[in-house]
C-alpha cells in the first residue's frame, strides 16, 4: 500500500507530465494510481452499505450508487488545482443517493450525522450544503465527507440530492459530451451555455423575461434538442445490451462507456475486481475514453438511465420539461399578440416534437427488425414503453390545439387570426412531411 509521501510524489509527477506538453502519464505511474484507487475499495463498500440502508429506510425508491473516481478525472483535477496535494484530494471515492424530494435529502443527511459508524469531517451543517447555498452555476446537492469510525482515516464523499437536482447536474455533463469544445463541469465554458444551465436551475416561475428570452435563444442557437435526439437515437442498442448482459446471476457492477462518435457500451460484472480489471484495461487502450464504473443494487433499466443519463445517453427528463416551457411561452406569445415570437417558438416546438417522433419510430423499427435475440416479452414491453412515449407526444399536440383555440377566442383581431392560421398550417405541414420522410417503412 502506498504511503503519504509516495502519494504526494505521484501527484507531482502526474502534474509534471502535463507540464511537458505531452499530456500523458507514465505507465508505471498509472499502475501506482490504479493501486491507490483500489485502496479505497473496502471503505467505499462499507459507506455504500450504510448509505443504501439509510436511504432505503427514508425513500424506498431512492437510487444509491458508488464509484471510485475515474483515472482521467483524477489527472484532470490535479491539473486544475496545481497547489492541492494529491493526498488531500477528498473525492477519490464517492457515493450518491438520489431521492424523490428535498425533504428526504435532509432526513437522510440527519440520519447519517447521527450514525456512530461514521465520522463527518465538517460538523458545520452549512458547509457543503449546496441546496441552501447553490453554486453560482446553479449546482445543488448536499456533500458530506465521511470516514469510518473504525477505519484508517480515508474519506469518502457522499452526495445527496433529489431527482430534479440530479437531472440538472447530469444535463450539464451531457452538454459537455454533445457540444464540441464545451467544458462546463470543469472549466465553466462556454459562457452562454453556462448561463443556459444557470437559468435551468432556477424555478420557472421566478425567471425574468430576459432570462426566458436567453433560454430559448441559446436553445435554438445550439440546436440543443436535435443534438440530444441524434445522440439518443444512436444509443438505441444500449437497452438491448443491458437486457443481454443482465443475466439471472447477480451482477451489480456496471461499466458504462459513453461517446458521441461511437455508441454507448455497457457491461455487467459480478465482482468489483472483475469490473475494475476491465475498466483499467479499457483505459489503457484509450486514455480519453469516457468510462464510469459504478455499483447499483437491484436496478431497473429506467433507474440506470436516470442515475447515469450522462453516460447512457438514451433519455433525459429535460426534453419533456423543455416541451412544457415551449407550450407556456407559445400561449404567452399569442396572448401578447407577438406574431414573430409565436412563429419562432412554434417552429422550434414542432421541430423538437418531430425529432422525437422520428427517433422513437426508428427505435421501434430497429427492435422489430434487428434484435431477434431479445425475448419476445421483453421486446413487447420495450415497444409498449415507446408507444406510450408517442401517445404522450400526441397529448402535447392536443394541448397545443387547446392553447391555440383558447387564445384565439380572446383575441378580436381578424388579421392576427389569419396570420396565426397561415403560420400554424404551414409549419404543421412542414414537420409532418419531415416525420413522414424519416420514419422507416
Amino acid at each position: 500500500m502506498l504511503n503519504r509521501t509516495e502519494i504526494h510524489k505521484l501527484g507531482k509527477r502526474i502534474r509534471e507530465s502535463y507540464g511537458d506538453g505531452t499530456g500523458k502519464v507514465d505507465v508505471a505511474d498509472l499502475e501506482m494510481l490504479q493501486e491507490y484507487r483500489l485502496s479505497y475499495r473496502d471503505i467505499i463498500a462499507e459507506v455504500f452499505k450504510i448509505l443504501y440502508d439509510t436511504g432505503k429506510r427514508v425513500d424506498s425508491q431512492c437510487i444509491v450508487t458508488y464509484r471510485i473516481k475515474r483515472i482521467n478525472s483524477i489527472v484532470e483535477k490535479l491539473k486544475r488545482y496545481p497547489t492541492t496535494a494529491f493526498e488531500h484530494m477528498v473525492d477519490i471515492a464517492g457515493c450518491r443517493c438520489i431521492t424523490g424530494d428535498t425533504k428526504q435529502v435532509y432526513k437522510i443527511v440527519r440520519k447519517l450525522r447521527e450514525n456512530p459508524a461514521l465520522i463527518i469531517k465538517d460538523k458545520d451543517k452549512e458547509k457543503g450544503d449546496y441546496i441552501q447555498n447553490p453554486k453560482p452555476d446553479g449546482y445543488r446537492s448536499v456533500h458530506l465527507y465521511v470516514s469510518l469510525a473504525n477505519g484508517d482515516g480515508k474519506q469518502v464523499e457522499i452526495q445527496i440530492r433529489d431527482r430534479e437536482q440530479h437531472n440538472w447536474a447530469t444535463l450539464v455533463e451531457i452538454s459537455d459530451v454533445i457540444i464540441p469544445g464545451a467544458r462546463l463541469k470543469e472549466y465553466h465554458t462556454p459562457a452562454d451555455l453556462l448561463e443556459f444551465h444557470r437559468i435551468l436551475s432556477l424555478p420557472e416561475e421566478k425567471l425574468t423575461s430576459e432570462e426566458k428570452r436567453t433560454y430559448f435563444k441559446i436553445l435554438d442557437e445550439y440546436d440543443y434538442i436535435n443534438l440530444l435526439q441524434k445522440v439518443f437515437l444512436q444509443n438505441t442498442f444500449i437497452r438491448y445490451q443491458w437486457l443481454n448482459t443482465k443475466s439471472s446471476r447477480i451482477k451489480n457492477f456496471y461499466l458504462i462507456e459513453a461517446g458521441v462518435g461511437a455508441k454507448t457500451k455497457i457491461n455487467c460484472y459480478q465482482t468489483f475486481q472483475d469490473a475494475e480489471n476491465a475498466y483499467f484495461e479499457r483505459f489503457k487502450q484509450d486514455r480519453n475514453a469516457n468510462i464510469v464504473l459504478t455499483q447499483i443494487q437491484n436496478v431497473t433499466y429506467e433507474q440506470l438511465s436516470m442515475a447515469y443519463s450522462n453516460y447512457v445517453l438514451s433519455t433525459h427528463s429535460f426534453v419533456s420539461d423543455c416541451m412544457n416551457r415551449y407550450l407556456k411561452e407559445i400561449r404567452n406569445a399569442l396572448n401578447n399578440r407577438d406574431i414573430k415570437l409565436y412563429k419562432r417558438l412554434l417552429n422550434s416546438y414542432f421541430n423538437a416534437v418531430a425529432q422525437q417522433i422520428i427517433r422513437i419510430n426508428q427505435e421501434i423499427y430497429t427492435i422489430n427488425h434487428t434484435l431477434d435475440t431479445v425475448h419476445d416479452q421483453k421486446k413487447r414491453d420495450w415497444i409498449q414503453d415507446l408507444r406510450r412515449q408517442i401517445a404522450q407526444l400526441d397529448g402535447r399536440r392536443d394541448r397545443l390545439i387547446t392553447i391555440y383555440q383558447g387564445s384565439m377566442r380572446s383575441i378580436d383581431n381578424p388579421i392576427f387570426h389569419l396570420m396565426c392560421h397561415i403560420i400554424t398550417k404551414r409549419l404543421g405541414k412542414k414537420y409532418q412531411k419531415l416525420v413522414q420522410n424519416n420514419i422507416p417503412q
